[in-house]
């Protein structure tokens, strides 16, 4: 009995590595860690160049032949999922959302305290994902297919007054050297036009703090990037979308006339290290009309833009061309409905497009239910609304979905745990942006407060 156990697992070892590469290459993504847990030949495997190519290969073919887009990430209630999305042209047929596996954040945890942590918002880069935290002075670069993690340590960390969120905007990225070898990057900033900032009875401060910085995931260093005096204004609620190792936002120009038309878009190239012109949308929008963008593959933005008029139109289009500098657009498809979609997502939510079947997939949160809705968007006068029980979301915040294709970058660890000295230089002014902003943070409340209190006595 012992000799035929052993002879079975003296078999299953040695068989031949394209055997086992074609077995292993069926196992579903999310069974993945199973797999490298099983002993050490496997996990070596399963983290090579040509399995990690055969294993997306299959995947997107499955994909394909089911007739779904690829994976999706979706973040709801502080937590993360892998699902599919079943586009459909058939104008009776809704479309299907079907989960993939368990919590896709796997437990993502804390490396100090094992526990899992709660995730705030994502962004996304060819497969990796920068997971800004709740109510932590960290961020964590995450490679999910291959589990691995990067955490990052925040120089400063701000949260608003009223609903406690983190003031900065965030985006990952990565320059390309002469070898192509990328080199991935964070870039984080605060542009806070106080002029922009009403409080409470419309008055508004004067002045500006501005500090834009990057981490650079090989030297294990920040760095204050110098951008002068911008000429954009990003949202605080425009969420950059990654394409090409650059990230574009829904932008305005900054104190003009034109200021409250955010009919532009802004692109920070990573290799460059600084940002291009303003590239105009296909569209004039105002800036509380609902504009929000999304990528298609690897090579092509798209933007969604619903107008604020009765008809309630809403429009989709992609880019021909795409660059830092440059941009071209098609629309792809217009919906016309009576009265106003039920759109909460300006702030917090994202879409997906299938440009094969003309179709775009809008992730919601249903206003009073608290929970997750997909709108099936397409031709003809297609709409469908789905809601997805499986996701509830009981705070009614962050609703977030890109779409998911596996990454073979490998995270780059600092050497024995260290990091670049910081120059003396870059020292001193991080510590003059990290007190100006702490006083600004203070003013802000303090004024508010004034505020909150006026209006009070003007009530009584």
């Amino acid at each position: 009995m012992r000799m035929t156990r052993r002879r079975t697992r003296r078999s299953i070892s040695n068989l031949p590595e394209e055997l086992v590469e074609e077995i292993i290459s069926r196992v579903p993504l999310t069974s993945m860690r199973a797999v490298r847990l099983t002993c050490r030949k496997w996990d070596t495997l399963s983290k090579s160049g040509s399995f990690t190519k055969l294993h997306m290969g299959k995947i997107a073919a499955a994909a394909r032949e089911e007739g779904e887009s690829p994976p999706v990430i979706l973040l709801t209630d502080h937590q993360l999922y892998l699902m599919s999305v079943t586009p459909t042209s058939e104008i009776d047929a809704d479309p299907s959302t079907e989960p993939k596996g368990e919590h896709f954040s796997c437990c993502l945890k804390d490396d100090d305290s094992d526990q899992q942590v709660k995730i705030h918002q994502i962004y996304d880069c060819e497969g990796l994902l920068l997971c800004v935290l709740k109510h932590d002075g960290r961020v964590v670069v995450w490679n999910p297919y291959w589990g691995q993690t990067r955490w990052i340590k925040l120089r400063f960390y701000f949260l608003t007054p009223m609903d406690k969120l983190d003031w900065c905007r965030y985006a990952l990225g990565y320059s390309e050297t002469e070898s192509e070898k990328k080199s991935y990057k964070i870039l984080r900033f605060m542009d806070i036009d106080i002029q922009q900032w009403a409080c409470g009875n419309g008055d508004r401060t004067e002045g500006e703090n501005v500090w834009y910085e990057i981490y650079d995931l090989d030297s294990g260093s920040w760095t204050t990037l110098d951008v002068g005096t911008p000429h954009w204004h990003i949202s605080f609620n425009s969420f950059g979308v990654s394409l090409k190792g650059n990230t574009y936002w829904r932008a305005s120009p900054r104190n003009t006339l034109n200021d409250g038309l955010a009919s532009h878009l802004i692109c920070f190239d990573f290799t460059r290290r600084r940002f291009g012109p303003l590239l105009p949308l296909p569209f004039e929008a105002l800036d509380y009309e609902l504009v929000t963008l999304s990528c298609v593959g690897q090579e092509k933005l798209a933007c969604l833009y619903q107008k604020d008029d009765l008809a309630s139109t809403t429009e989709v289009w992609i880019t021909q061309t795409i660059e830092a500098d440059k941009v071209s657009w098609i629309k792809l498809l217009t919906l016309d409905t009576v009265g106003p979609l039920d759109f909460s997502f300006l702030l917090f939510g994202s879409f997906l497009v299938d440009e094969e079947k003309k179709a775009a997939f809008v992730f919601d949160l249903h206003r009073y239910a608290m929970r997750c809705i997909v709108y099936g968007i397409g031709e003809a006068g297609y709409l469908r609304k789905l809601h997805l029980q499986e996701f509830a979301n009981e705070r009614g915040f962050n609703v977030r979905a890109c779409p998911y294709v596996p990454s073979i970058a490998q995270i780059k660890q600092p050497r024995g745990g260290q990091r670049e000295q910081e120059s003396r230089s870059e020292t001193v002014v991080a510590n003059q942006k990290t007190s100006s902003f702490a006083a600004f943070v203070e003013r802000f409340k303090a004024q508010r407060m004034r505020t909150k209190m006026e209006v009070e006595r003007g009530e009584t």
